[in-house]
């Protein structure tokens, strides 16, 4: 079947557009010869780049994963140049379903699934395909963090930074990497059920592994019960199911496995949660408003205003009429408030105690906590206050 792809040729300070047909068993050297001849070019040499790389000769487009928006860009190779570029092939997949093979998978929005992804390079400056990158990348953080890759741009006749985009394979839209799903090339066995991962498995940074099934089932679960973790630059993150491992997935967008739905309830309560830890956050009394703010503290300044309904209360004692704060004089909703609410030593969070022993667990970072002397959870409080 015959298909047209664009090929952009740049050449000193100006470009030009082609469209070539060609079919999947073309390789570059014969969409270099259709170019040339359709458009009569008399050019004896073109490097055709893709994804940072000049392609060989030899790579087959079939191998490329072109989808209708992509498009080749070409440059005249200078003969003065003394740093030639690297020419890469493409090896041929010798499966016979080249979509298992693939290393990168993605969660595409469009498609609202999971899908096999692949990665494109940009110019960060003019976003232009026509860079060849100055080394390859080793591992993830090379192409999800921002300048760590750079390369010599045929637009900008400069080095510049790389800019990184995964795509899905089957639309072609950018979409979120998920670098702890990857493929199982060792045989991995699921730490979950016990079973070994036939395909693709959900690895974690401590390299445990669990199958997509499972991880997914678990993470339903972690979601139910709020049993995410905090990890600096994360955020709430899913452990390792592993008692005691102290893995964890390191990339939140993993958790658009669930769904759509179920993403957007794990953000909400996320940003509930990450809120309920600052100190600053303040929140609005009036009924009808209860807008939700940072506020940085004055001293001696306890009036404040709602950024979003205008009105003013005490933001000490949450009053909304008269405030008894700088009086002295503590109402009895006030102590009642001290006396049954307390912070949990480890995170902060206001914690109610309605009844019961002294032993707390914080639902919000999972530690274990004495309400009455306002320390960690240890013998001592057992055995000291536990009921006082």
């Amino acid at each position: 079947m015959n298909r047209q792809i664009q090929i952009i040729l740049f050449a000193k300070d100006s470009s030009k557009s082609y469209v070539v047909d060609f079919t999947e068993d073309d390789t570059i050297a014969s969409l270099k010869g259709k170019l040339l001849k359709k458009y009569d070019l008399k050019q004896d040499k073109l490097n055709l780049i893709l994804c940072g790389k000049v392609l060989s000769e030899e790579t087959t487009l079939k191998n490329l994963s072109l989808s209708p928006l992509t498009y080749l860009t070409a440059t005249i190779p200078s003969s003065t140049s003394t740093n030639n570029p690297q020419i890469v092939p493409i090896r041929s997949e010798s499966s016979e379903d080249s979509t298992e093979n693939g290393s990168f998978h993605v969660f595409c929005k469009p498609c609202s699934s999971m899908r096999r992804g692949k990665l494109r390079v940009y110019c960060d400056v003019c976003k232009s395909s026509a860079i060849i990158l100055d080394r390859e990348p080793s591992r993830w953080s090379d192409v999800l963090q921002r300048n760590r890759l750079t390369g010599n741009c045929e637009v900008c006749h400069a080095n510049q930074a790389v800019s990184v985009v995964f795509k899905c394979v089957e639309c072609g839209e950018p979409s979120s990497p998920l670098p702890n799903v990857r493929r199982n090339r060792s045989e991995n066995e699921c730490v979950i059920c016990g079973e070994c991962i036939r395909k693709t498995g959900v690895a974690m940074d401590c390299q445990h592994w669990s199958c997509l099934e499972c991880s997914t089932a678990y993470l339903e679960q972690v979601l139910a019960q709020w049993l995410f973790v905090m990890k600096p630059n994360v955020g709430f993150t899913m452990a390792c199911p592993v008692f005691g491992c102290p893995g964890y997935i390191t990339d939140v967008h993993h958790f658009y496995l669930l769904g759509m739905d179920e993403y957007k309830r794990y953000q909400k309560m996320a940003t509930e949660k990450f809120f309920n830890l600052q100190n600053e956050r303040q929140y609005c009394p009036y009924p009808g408003c209860g807008a939700a703010f940072m506020l940085e503290q004055i001293d001696g300044e306890n009036l404040i205003s709602c950024p979003e309904c205008a009105l003013s209360f005490c933001c000490v004692c949450r009053s909304t009429e008269k405030c008894r704060c700088n009086t002295g004089i503590e109402d009895d909703s006030v102590q009642a408030i001290k006396t049954l609410s307390k912070p949990c030593p480890k995170c902060g969070v206001p914690t109610e105690k309605d009844g019961g022993c002294a032993h707390i667990h914080c639902t919000q970072c999972q530690a274990d906590w004495c309400f009455n002397c306002l320390g960690i959870w240890s013998d001592k409080c057992q055995w000291d206050h536990w009921f006082d």
